[in-house]
């Protein structure tokens, strides 16, 4: 008598968000999930794509029949529309994304490696090797370089996340409609001294604005505004540094996490 033993390919929830208004931002699109499926044939990933234009499908688009679009109700907001798609997430890791992106081959491969030597790892970020904030890590030896610096360790323009990390912490924090959404993220992993950092072997080359370049609108008022409710939830970046300072020296390598958490609270929700 034999036993079958099946295998399930393994499953990671995507989460993509997309402004598709013209035949050019379709194409883009399309080329973020057929590249996405193309750099891991043997993963399985459940793409939403969160569609900002309720008449996307006057300028052409269409998909694979596995994509599921859903188009919010609501005016674009990066963390409403990252949380609509956490909604509908189920399995252990969800890949947040936009849709300006190029995956490279075997970059979730090297991400799960390393989340699977270190259970503790919570968010990864690949590498952009065009990216002049991430082409130091290109040099290093280290397969998971450690660390929560914006743009560096943590890209919050493509990222791996455990989904039970919004068990301990909820939501992404709605206020932050665009800027300093992925400076909030790195607080509150911080806060509870989860693992973060980036995989210098995954590699996903990001095209750098091309959605929101196609919409105007006042950067300077809305980045002022989130920076003021950054500030008033986290305190000025001097308090941040000096927080950040001591628990590097002293909290962490105790392993004193109530305190890093205590030391971290936010000032308002």
């Amino acid at each position: 008598q034999f036993e079958i033993i099946v295998f399930r390919k393994v499953q990671i929830d995507v989460v993509m968000l997309s402004l598709v208004n013209s035949p050019a931002l379709h194409t883009m699109t399309s080329q973020a999930i057929r590249s996405l499926h193309a750099a891991e044939p043997s993963i399985d990933f459940r793409v939403q794509l969160i569609e900002s234009n309720p008449h996307w499908e006057e300028h052409g688009a269409s998909y694979p029949p596995s994509t599921r679009i859903v188009v919010p109700t609501i005016p674009f907001n990066f963390n409403a529309f990252n949380n609509i798609g956490l909604e509908n997430c189920q399995e252990d890791w969800i890949l947040f994304t936009n849709n300006d992106v190029e995956f490279m081959p075997g970059f979730a491969s090297a991400m799960l490696q390393v989340a699977q030597q270190d259970p503790e790892v919570t968010c990864i970020s690949p590498v952009d090797p065009h990216s002049p904030h991430q082409k130091h890590l290109l040099d290093t030896a280290q397969e998971f370089v450690p660390g929560y610096l914006v743009r560096a360790t943590l890209t919050g323009w493509c990222f791996l996340i455990r989904r039970d990390f919004f068990l301990r912490t909820g939501p992404f924090d709605e206020r932050f409609s665009y800027y300093f959404a992925d400076d909030d993220l790195s607080m509150v992993l911080r806060q509870y001294d989860l693992k973060a950092g980036a995989v210098p072997a995954a590699r996903v080359h990001h095209l750098a604005h091309q959605t929101s370049r196609s919409e105007r609108f006042d950067i300077d008022d809305k980045f002022r505004t989130a920076q003021q409710v950054f500030r008033k939830k986290w305190g000025p970046q001097r308090a941040i540094a000096w927080k950040n300072r001591f628990t590097q020296l002293i909290l962490h390598p105790l392993g004193l996490k109530k305190a890093i958490h205590k030391l971290y609270a936010p000032h308002n929700g």
